[in-house]
């Protein structure tokens, strides 16, 4: 879900929590372990809290329950980036696409760029659904 891509505090906060979470060999942290793990490079709680609630909106961590985040993993962050991208610069070509559950629903595309893209939306491990194919390119 990123929607900017991060700055760099943001990306080394985020970075310094994964990997946390992969030393204890569980990507789920309570919203006081991750503020614990903040407040001594951020400074203080206040600002280690603020950072969470960012990296949340952000779409670093996953909230699973009020108090309880799931770190991302860089692969699934990257591979979401991407799939947006596609969908957002299909849709500047003046295309309808939209992108929903790892669906990328496109119109007017022709055959062979449907082909084409399919390659691509398979690697990203999306499922492509290419409506009212147009007759030239």
């Amino acid at each position: 879900m990123l929607k900017r891509w991060p700055k760099r505090r943001e990306m080394l906060l985020y970075y310094i929590l994964h990997r946390v979470a992969e030393h204890r060999g569980d990507r789920r942290l309570n919203r006081g372990e991750v503020v614990e793990i903040l407040r001594p490079i951020m400074g203080s709680k206040r600002l280690a809290e603020a950072m969470t609630r960012r990296l949340v909106r952000q779409g670093f961590l996953e909230r699973l329950a009020p108090m309880l985040y799931r770190v991302r993993s860089p692969d699934e962050l990257l591979t979401d980036a991407a799939a947006r991208y596609v969908a957002g610069r299909l849709r500047r070509r003046g295309l309808d696409a939209h992108l929903e559950n790892n669906v990328l629903a496109v119109e007017g595309l022709s055959e062979e760029e449907c082909s084409e893209l399919r390659k691509v939306a398979e690697a990203l491990g999306l499922v492509l659904q290419c409506r009212g194919y147009s007759s030239s390119s």
